[in-house]
């Protein structure tokens, strides 16, 4: 099975990050200088001397970090061997706020990882730290297997929709600005 992987899309993103210079700077005067790192993603610790992301204050946030797990957790999310670790829902959603992400992008994001934590978990039995290496087990996996995760995934969306709405009503409030804009064209194509 070939797709491109989660921590391929978080690369991506933070890479769109760091070169947007429409982003705001809100996170350089807490001490960043060059860029997002992988470890960044994760709670901040006084071991690695990198504060972390935190969702601003100053944009009606918590002021509080985007990652709940270590840098060292958050360093996984991107390796595909032995020890990869699955972001936390809750994480991913914080993250797609920091980045700027709409509704749409942060559940693909939230979804792609569901998937493939359901494809290594449920299909494939894979754990972390046994041996195997986690690309391994996404890229050798048979049309049956594939078939099988496709007819058998199926993620709680009222608890996926309860995750979105506790980091400050996410989905709502994008349900209400997506139903203003289609007022809107209707009213204009009338």
């Amino acid at each position: 099975m070939m797709f491109p992987s989660l921590g391929r899309d978080l690369d991506h993103l933070i890479d769109s990050y760091n070169k947007n210079p429409i982003y705001p700077d809100l996170w350089k005067p807490r001490g960043k200088c060059k860029g997002i790192r992988h470890d960044d993603l994760g709670r901040p610790t006084s071991k690695s001397g990198r504060i972390a992301l935190y969702l601003p204050t100053e944009e009606g946030f918590d002021g509080k970090p985007v990652g709940s797990l270590s840098p060292r957790a958050a360093r996984s999310y991107f390796d595909y061997g032995t020890n990869h670790v699955f972001p936390p829902v809750k994480d991913l959603i914080r993250l797609g706020l920091f980045m700027r992400l709409d509704l749409i992008k942060t559940l693909a994001l939230v979804l792609k990882n569901d998937w493939e934590r359901y494809f290594a978990h449920g299909i494939k039995k894979w754990r972390a730290n046994m041996g195997e290496a986690l690309i391994d087990v996404l890229v050798d996996a048979t049309p049956g297997e594939v078939a099988e995760a496709r007819n058998s995934f199926n993620p709680d969306t009222a608890a996926l929709f309860g995750v979105f709405e506790q980091q400050f009503r996410f989905a709502s409030k994008a349900c209400k600005r997506r139903s203003r804009s289609v007022a809107g064209e209707m009213a204009v194509e009338k």
